[in-house]
Order: structure tokens, then sequence, then C-alpha cells
């Protein structure tokens, strides 16, 4: 069975109405000019679903995307903007090998022969002086680093627009109309609810309802654990992007 899924409006409705402080039916916008309480209410929720965004920012699966050859390199460029793979790219997450070498990837495809190879992924820290430096020649990028702003470098200088096969991590989103929905699975919605009642109360100083909302909160996030973080094994070389 499908489950509906919850939007802004309806998330702060059930909010209010579980805190006691908003009759659901009073609520009937998050935008424009509200009460004191129901502005409250939208504020949390807004706050909640940016939180569980960030919590495992780089290894909710739903957070993950892949671009197979949709955004190509230009010729004599060493840099690749994020949002040249996909509007919604944050940052691009290189491959993790299984074979015997260890190696983070992605993979360039060449425009007219249509060869596939791989780029090594370079951590920053070893690029920076060293494969940016002087005068760099061209041909098949054999490497790319990551820069802090997000934007991809690669070396050799692309000496043609090879094609990019690679997994990105998305743009964090924001709940801003009263049917925008958080774009997490639909079953999990409620969790955005009891994460802004952890809040509420804690802020109104509730001790009671505090831990009723804490343990609903802690036990769905469980289940999302279960469901939608990226595999262990992947885990320590995520964090270190």
């Amino acid at each position: 069975m499908a489950i509906t899924a919850l939007t802004r409006l309806t998330l702060a409705q059930r909010l209010g109405r579980w805190s006691g402080q908003v009759d659901e039916a009073e609520l009937t916008t998050t935008v424009g000019t509200l009460e004191e309480h129901a502005s409250n209410l939208v504020a949390f929720i807004d706050q909640a679903w940016i939180d569980i965004q960030l919590s495992q920012h780089t290894r909710w699966l739903w957070m993950r995307g892949r671009s197979v050859n949709t955004a190509a390199l230009t010729a004599s460029s060493r840099t690749l903007a994020a949002s040249a793979i996909d509007a919604t790219c944050r940052k691009v997450i290189p491959f993790l090998a299984r074979d015997y070498i260890p190696e983070r990837y992605i993979l360039v495809k060449h425009p007219t022969t249509l060869a596939i190879a791989r780029c090594s992924y370079v951590p920053y820290t070893v690029w920076r002086g060293y494969y940016d430096r002087g005068t760099r020649p061209e041909g098949r990028p054999a490497r790319f680093t990551i820069r802090p702003d997000g934007s991809m470098e690669f070396d050799p200088t692309p000496d043609a627009a090879y094609k990019i096969d690679c997994d990105y991590i998305k743009e964090l989103t924001e709940l801003t109309a009263d049917n925008s929905s958080p774009n997490m699975p639909a079953h999990f919605h409620m969790l955005v609810v009891w994460w802004a009642a952890v809040h509420l109360f804690d802020y109104d100083e509730k001790g009671s309802r505090y831990q009723t909302a804490d343990r609903q909160y802690k036990k769905m996030l469980n289940r999302l654990n279960i469901e939608q973080l990226e595999e262990d094994s992947h885990a320590e070389y995520l964090t270190s992007l």
C-alpha cells in the first residue's frame, strides 16, 4: 500500500494538534502572516527537515543521484561546476573500487571513440600545489579532485569533451509552500513531525512530552537508518570526502 506524502501544511497541522497549541482546522496555511504559535510550528517543521538531511547528508540514499554520460567536460578547460553534473548536484561522490587495489574514481567517456576509462580521485589537500602547478599537459583526464566549492578539477587538461559517469550528493531542499513535501520516502515523513516536536517541547520546557516525542523520533530514525543509509563499508570513505 502506497503511503500518502505529507505536505508542509499537513506536517505543521499534526504538530499543532499533538502539541495542543493549535487546532488542526485553524491552521490552513504555512505562508503569510501567522499567529505566534502557528508561526513557531512551521519554523520547527522547516528546521527539522533541514536537520534530518544534514544528519547523514553523504549517506542518505534518497539524497544520492547518478549522472551517466549527460554532463561533459570542455576541451582545454580543467574545471567543471557541480551544477553542470545536475542542477541538484551538491558534490560528486566517486565510485569505490572493489578489486585488489582500493581506488576512488569516476568514469570518463571519449566523445568520438566512446572509449571508457577510470579517472582517479585525489584529495584536494594532495592535489593543491602539485597537480595544479605550472603548465599541465593535455590528454585524457586520469585524475581529478573536488575543490572546496564543490567543483571538479581534472588532470591532464581534457583534450576533448569527455562525458562523465558519476554519483553525486543532492543539494538540500526546503519546505517553502503549503504543498511542498520532504523528498525522503513518504512512510518516514512523520519523522519530521517527531523531531520538530522534540524541539518544540524543549522550547516550551515540557519535559514529559519531550521524552515521548524523543522516543518516537529515535524509534523511527532507527528504521530510517536501516532502510536509507549507505552501506557501512562506504562510511569511512564517504566521511573523508
